[in-house]
């Protein structure tokens, strides 16, 4: 649409909902507690909700100079006081909560798993800094532990994960790439859906008419763009 691509993340059911549902609420009530005022307990008897978020929108180009551009919006957690008046996003903290580490496996785990996820999610915002809530399988937090995004990869490869930054940075510049050399019909035409096969490490692709259940691109949009 105007030389710009409009994605969306598609969910997909599985077994692990449930759980995942229980484990979502946990991580709302954490980020209730540690952005409430110290001793207000009024707010913290208030319902979790996550229909409330501060969203943040913001341009990057991915492959440096000459790479892609992309133009996105974040949910923003929160901001650490004691950075305020420092210029966003410089000031923002990202909240995650974690089972806790209790043996090296656990903590190869976490390096695999979570620290690759965090680093990519808070990099790509330029969010500097990273709150972690360690919990058990109640979802009590027992401590936390605050992580410099910018020694994220570090600590990964310190306890013997080898991800690499540069890797994950090239494999979403050669995505994007791919992407706009692969759509080339109109999003009143055909939808396009990408998914990730883990197992044949590589994109399978399938096409499909663009209909009124499958399109995404809200029509307030659409009529506010101009000339459209």
């Amino acid at each position: 649409m105007d030389s710009t691509l409009e994605a969306t993340v598609e969910k997909v059911p599985s077994l692990e909902d449930k759980r995942q549902t229980s484990r979502m609420y946990w991580g709302f009530k954490f980020e209730q507690v540690m952005t409430s005022p110290p001793g207000d307990e009024t707010s913290l008897q208030k319902p979790v909700s996550n229909f409330e978020s501060f969203q943040s929108v913001l341009y990057t180009k991915v492959g440096g100079y000459r790479g892609t551009g992309v133009l996105f919006g974040a949910e923003m957690d929160c901001l650490d006081p004691k950075k305020v008046p420092t210029k966003p996003p410089d000031c923002y903290v990202e909240l995650k909560t974690c089972k806790g580490i209790e043996d090296e496996s656990g903590m190869r785990s976490f390096c695999y798993h979570k620290l690759m996820q965090y680093w990519a999610q808070s990099f790509i915002c330029g969010v500097p800094t990273i709150l972690v809530g360690f919990r058990l399988d109640n979802g009590h937090v027992l401590s936390t532990d605050e992580l410099p995004m910018s020694k994220v990869p570090l600590i990964a490869q310190a306890n013997g994960d080898a991800w690499k930054p540069a890797v994950c940075q090239n494999f979403l510049n050669s995505f994007l790439q791919f992407v706009t050399v692969l759509v080339t019909e109109s999003h009143e035409q055909t939808i396009y859906k990408l998914k990730l096969d883990v197992s044949q490490q590589r994109v399978v692709v399938t096409r499909e008419e663009a209909t009124a259940q499958n399109q995404f691109v809200p029509t307030w949009y659409l009529d506010q763009r101009p000339g459209y």
